[in-house]
């Protein structure tokens, strides 16, 4: 309230050619900002030439949440001219570009602003619009090449081999593959991605049964770019499609002749995931990726009687790549 009255009594001296009372300062904020006796004291302080106690003051009541909504903006656009004055213009900058990321539309008020103080907003409008026009632009196509390790164990499978002395879980092979990716709008792109998936079991017999596992899913996913910067850009994408080729084998050696039995199977294929950019140069980076995965085909070998000692048959079961998977690689942008 006493704030309110203050910058009434202001206005009415003002109005009737009146000077000010010692203490005012032609740069000062407007007296709308002292919303708050936080940002009252702090606009006191700056007049006075206080710079450091007024940065103080307005931290407390931002953090303290006794300044909020318009009032906010007002005290950040003090804090950093407070900031200029104490001669952290880097710091100006951030402050100055954290209110033009919350409001694009914001400018100081050039009458009441000094030079020094609007030289530091200036910057960093310059660094707040070239980040609005690399936003504004789409990624260009990007090819990709990547290799990692991924869930596999096919236990439903290796549940039979383990009846055969083998182990119930599939030894699962690095994985490897590729992607091409479209931009859609500044953020979105729409990934093509092929994978190769292989994993591989065996019996403990004399003669040593195979069995070798593989699928290759083909995906259609969308990536939205979260971070953007000079090096460095993450995306979460999310996506899916046929699992390809699913195909479980056993080879059996018969009497020195090895004899394969087969089946193959078109599998469902989803994933979701984050991946992070580290880019050595325009059109070329680096790339990692982290995601969960559900590869699965179902059915396989219905009908097949093979078994081991009478136990359950190997008909009728599921190739289950489903689970984590991270992967390294190389991308390479083109179309520049």
């Amino acid at each position: 309230m006493k704030a309110i009255v203050t910058g009434f009594l202001v206005l009415v001296l003002a109005c009737a050619g009146v000077q000010p009372l010692q203490g005012f300062h032609p740069w000062g904020p407007s007296v709308a900002l002292a919303q708050t006796d936080d940002v009252a004291t702090a606009q006191s302080l700056y007049d006075q030439g206080k710079f450091a106690e007024a940065a103080t003051a307005i931290r407390e009541g931002l953090s303290s949440g006794r300044v909020f909504g318009g009032a906010a903006v007002g005290a950040r656009e003090l804090l950093a001219r407070c900031q200029v004055k104490m001669g952290d213009v880097a710091g100006a900058r951030k402050t100055f570009l954290a209110i033009l990321r919350q409001d694009p539309l914001y400018r100081p008020d050039p009458l009441r602003v000094p030079p020094d103080e609007m030289a530091a907003y200036d910057s960093a409008r310059r660094v707040f619009d070239a980040e609005r026009e690399r936003a504004s632009q789409r990624l260009p196509a990007s090819i990709e090449l990547h290799y990692g390790f991924g869930s596999g164990d096919n236990k439903d499978f290796g549940d039979f081999v383990a009846t055969g002395g083998g182990d119930n879980k599939y030894d699962n092979d690095p994985q490897f593959g590729g992607i091409v990716r479209f931009a859609l709008a500044p953020r979105y792109s729409l990934d093509i991605q092929i994978e190769r998936f292989r994993a591989t079991d065996a019996d403990s017999f004399a003669f040593q049964s195979t069995y070798e596992i593989t699928a290759i899913p083909l995906s259609v996913s969308l990536s939205y770019l979260v971070v953007d910067n000079s090096r460095f850009r993450a995306y979460v994408f999310a996506g899916g499609g046929p699992m390809l080729e699913a195909t479980s084998s056993i080879t059996l050696p018969f009497f020195g002749i090895p004899i394969s039995v087969a089946d193959d199977k078109i599998g469902t294929y989803l994933h979701a995931g984050i991946e992070g950019e580290y880019r050595l140069h325009p059109r070329f980076a680096l790339v990692g990726r982290v995601l969960g995965r559900s590869a699965k085909a179902t059915g396989l070998l219905k009908g097949t009687d093979l078994s081991y000692n009478g136990t359950d048959s190997i008909a009728d079961r599921d190739i289950d790549f489903s689970g984590f998977a991270a992967t390294i690689g190389v991308r390479a942008y083109v179309g520049y």
